[in-house]
């Protein structure tokens, strides 16, 4: 499932460029995999985004952001880290909760579990709608 971007990033949309390990589908939920010591010692200048790739999450542990374009396996990619998207309920949501992704229906929750939380609901939906979730 992909996601919509409601267009509201605060002034500051976290957009973060990346390696897909997997052809990926623009608005996508995705995680880091394999980003072990892509900054060295050298300091900044020595990242590697080849090294820092990333993938479909496999749940709200490790959600980082959505894919900002669709882009086949090895190419750039851009994450929004930040910022308001319409996106699918797998429960009831209200209005300021804490909300975290659920990987098997591709949706999210509200009541996250702590250290899974992912943002917060700015509107809220029945389960199986749409709502406006703040990524933080």
């Amino acid at each position: 499932m992909t996601y919509n971007p409601v267009g509201y990033d605060g002034g500051d949309p976290g957009i973060i460029t990346s390696t897909c390990i997997a052809t990926l589908s623009g608005g996508a939920a995705v995680t880091v995999s394999g980003a072990t010591n892509v900054v060295t010692s050298a300091g900044i200048e020595s990242f590697d985004p080849v090294s820092d790739m990333v993938a479909l999450t496999a749940g709200a542990s490790n959600f980082i952001g959505f894919v900002t374009q669709t882009a086949a396996s090895g190419n750039p990619v851009s994450i929004a880290t930040k910022g308001a998207f319409i996106v699918a309920a797998g429960s009831v949501v209200t209005v300021g909760a804490d909300v975290e992704y659920i990987a098997a229906s591709e949706s999210f929750k509200a009541g996250a579990t702590a250290g899974n939380v992912v943002g917060k609901a700015y509107t809220g939906a029945a389960s199986g709608g749409s709502f406006v979730l703040k990524l933080q």
